[in-house]
């Protein structure tokens, strides 16, 4: 492991390597949504897959790189980060992306007309929804 500019080498590498095996260059745009490796009929943002999956270091990272301005970014079916983390009950992702700006979200509607409230209620995420 090494210390680069008071960063962890590792930590930092592993969300770069995280966006690459999904189709996005680290060091190119990532506030374009592309089409998803996980749904082909979806086009996302890496913010949006990262919430999606949990990635902590890698929304992260996100976040630190100037995508910020993509915390409330809709993918092509309209679900925005706050979704995505609340449909995979992630606990620690909402709690972050609530305090970085994405508190209105809570009540946004994707395409189908589902909120991340009626997510965590029907997956049944009880603390997420807390």
């Amino acid at each position: 492991m090494r210390i680069i500019s008071g960063v962890c080498y590792k930590m930092a590498s592993a969300p770069r390597a995280w966006l690459t095996k999904r189709g996005f260059n680290p060091d190119g745009d990532l506030c374009t949504a592309i089409e998803s490796k996980r749904d082909p009929e979806v086009e996302t943002t890496a913010m949006c897959e990262a919430v999606y999956a949990g990635e902590l270091l890698v929304y992260q990272w996100l976040f630190k790189r100037e995508a910020a301005s993509i915390i409330r970014t809709k993918d092509s079916e309209g679900s925005n980060p706050m979704l995505s983390t609340c449909y995979g009950g992630h606990l620690d992702v909402a709690q972050w992306l609530f305090e970085v700006g994405a508190a209105e979200d809570i009540r946004t509607e994707n395409n189908d007309g589902k909120t991340p409230v009626l997510w965590v209620c029907f997956k049944e995420h009880p603390d997420v929804a807390k």
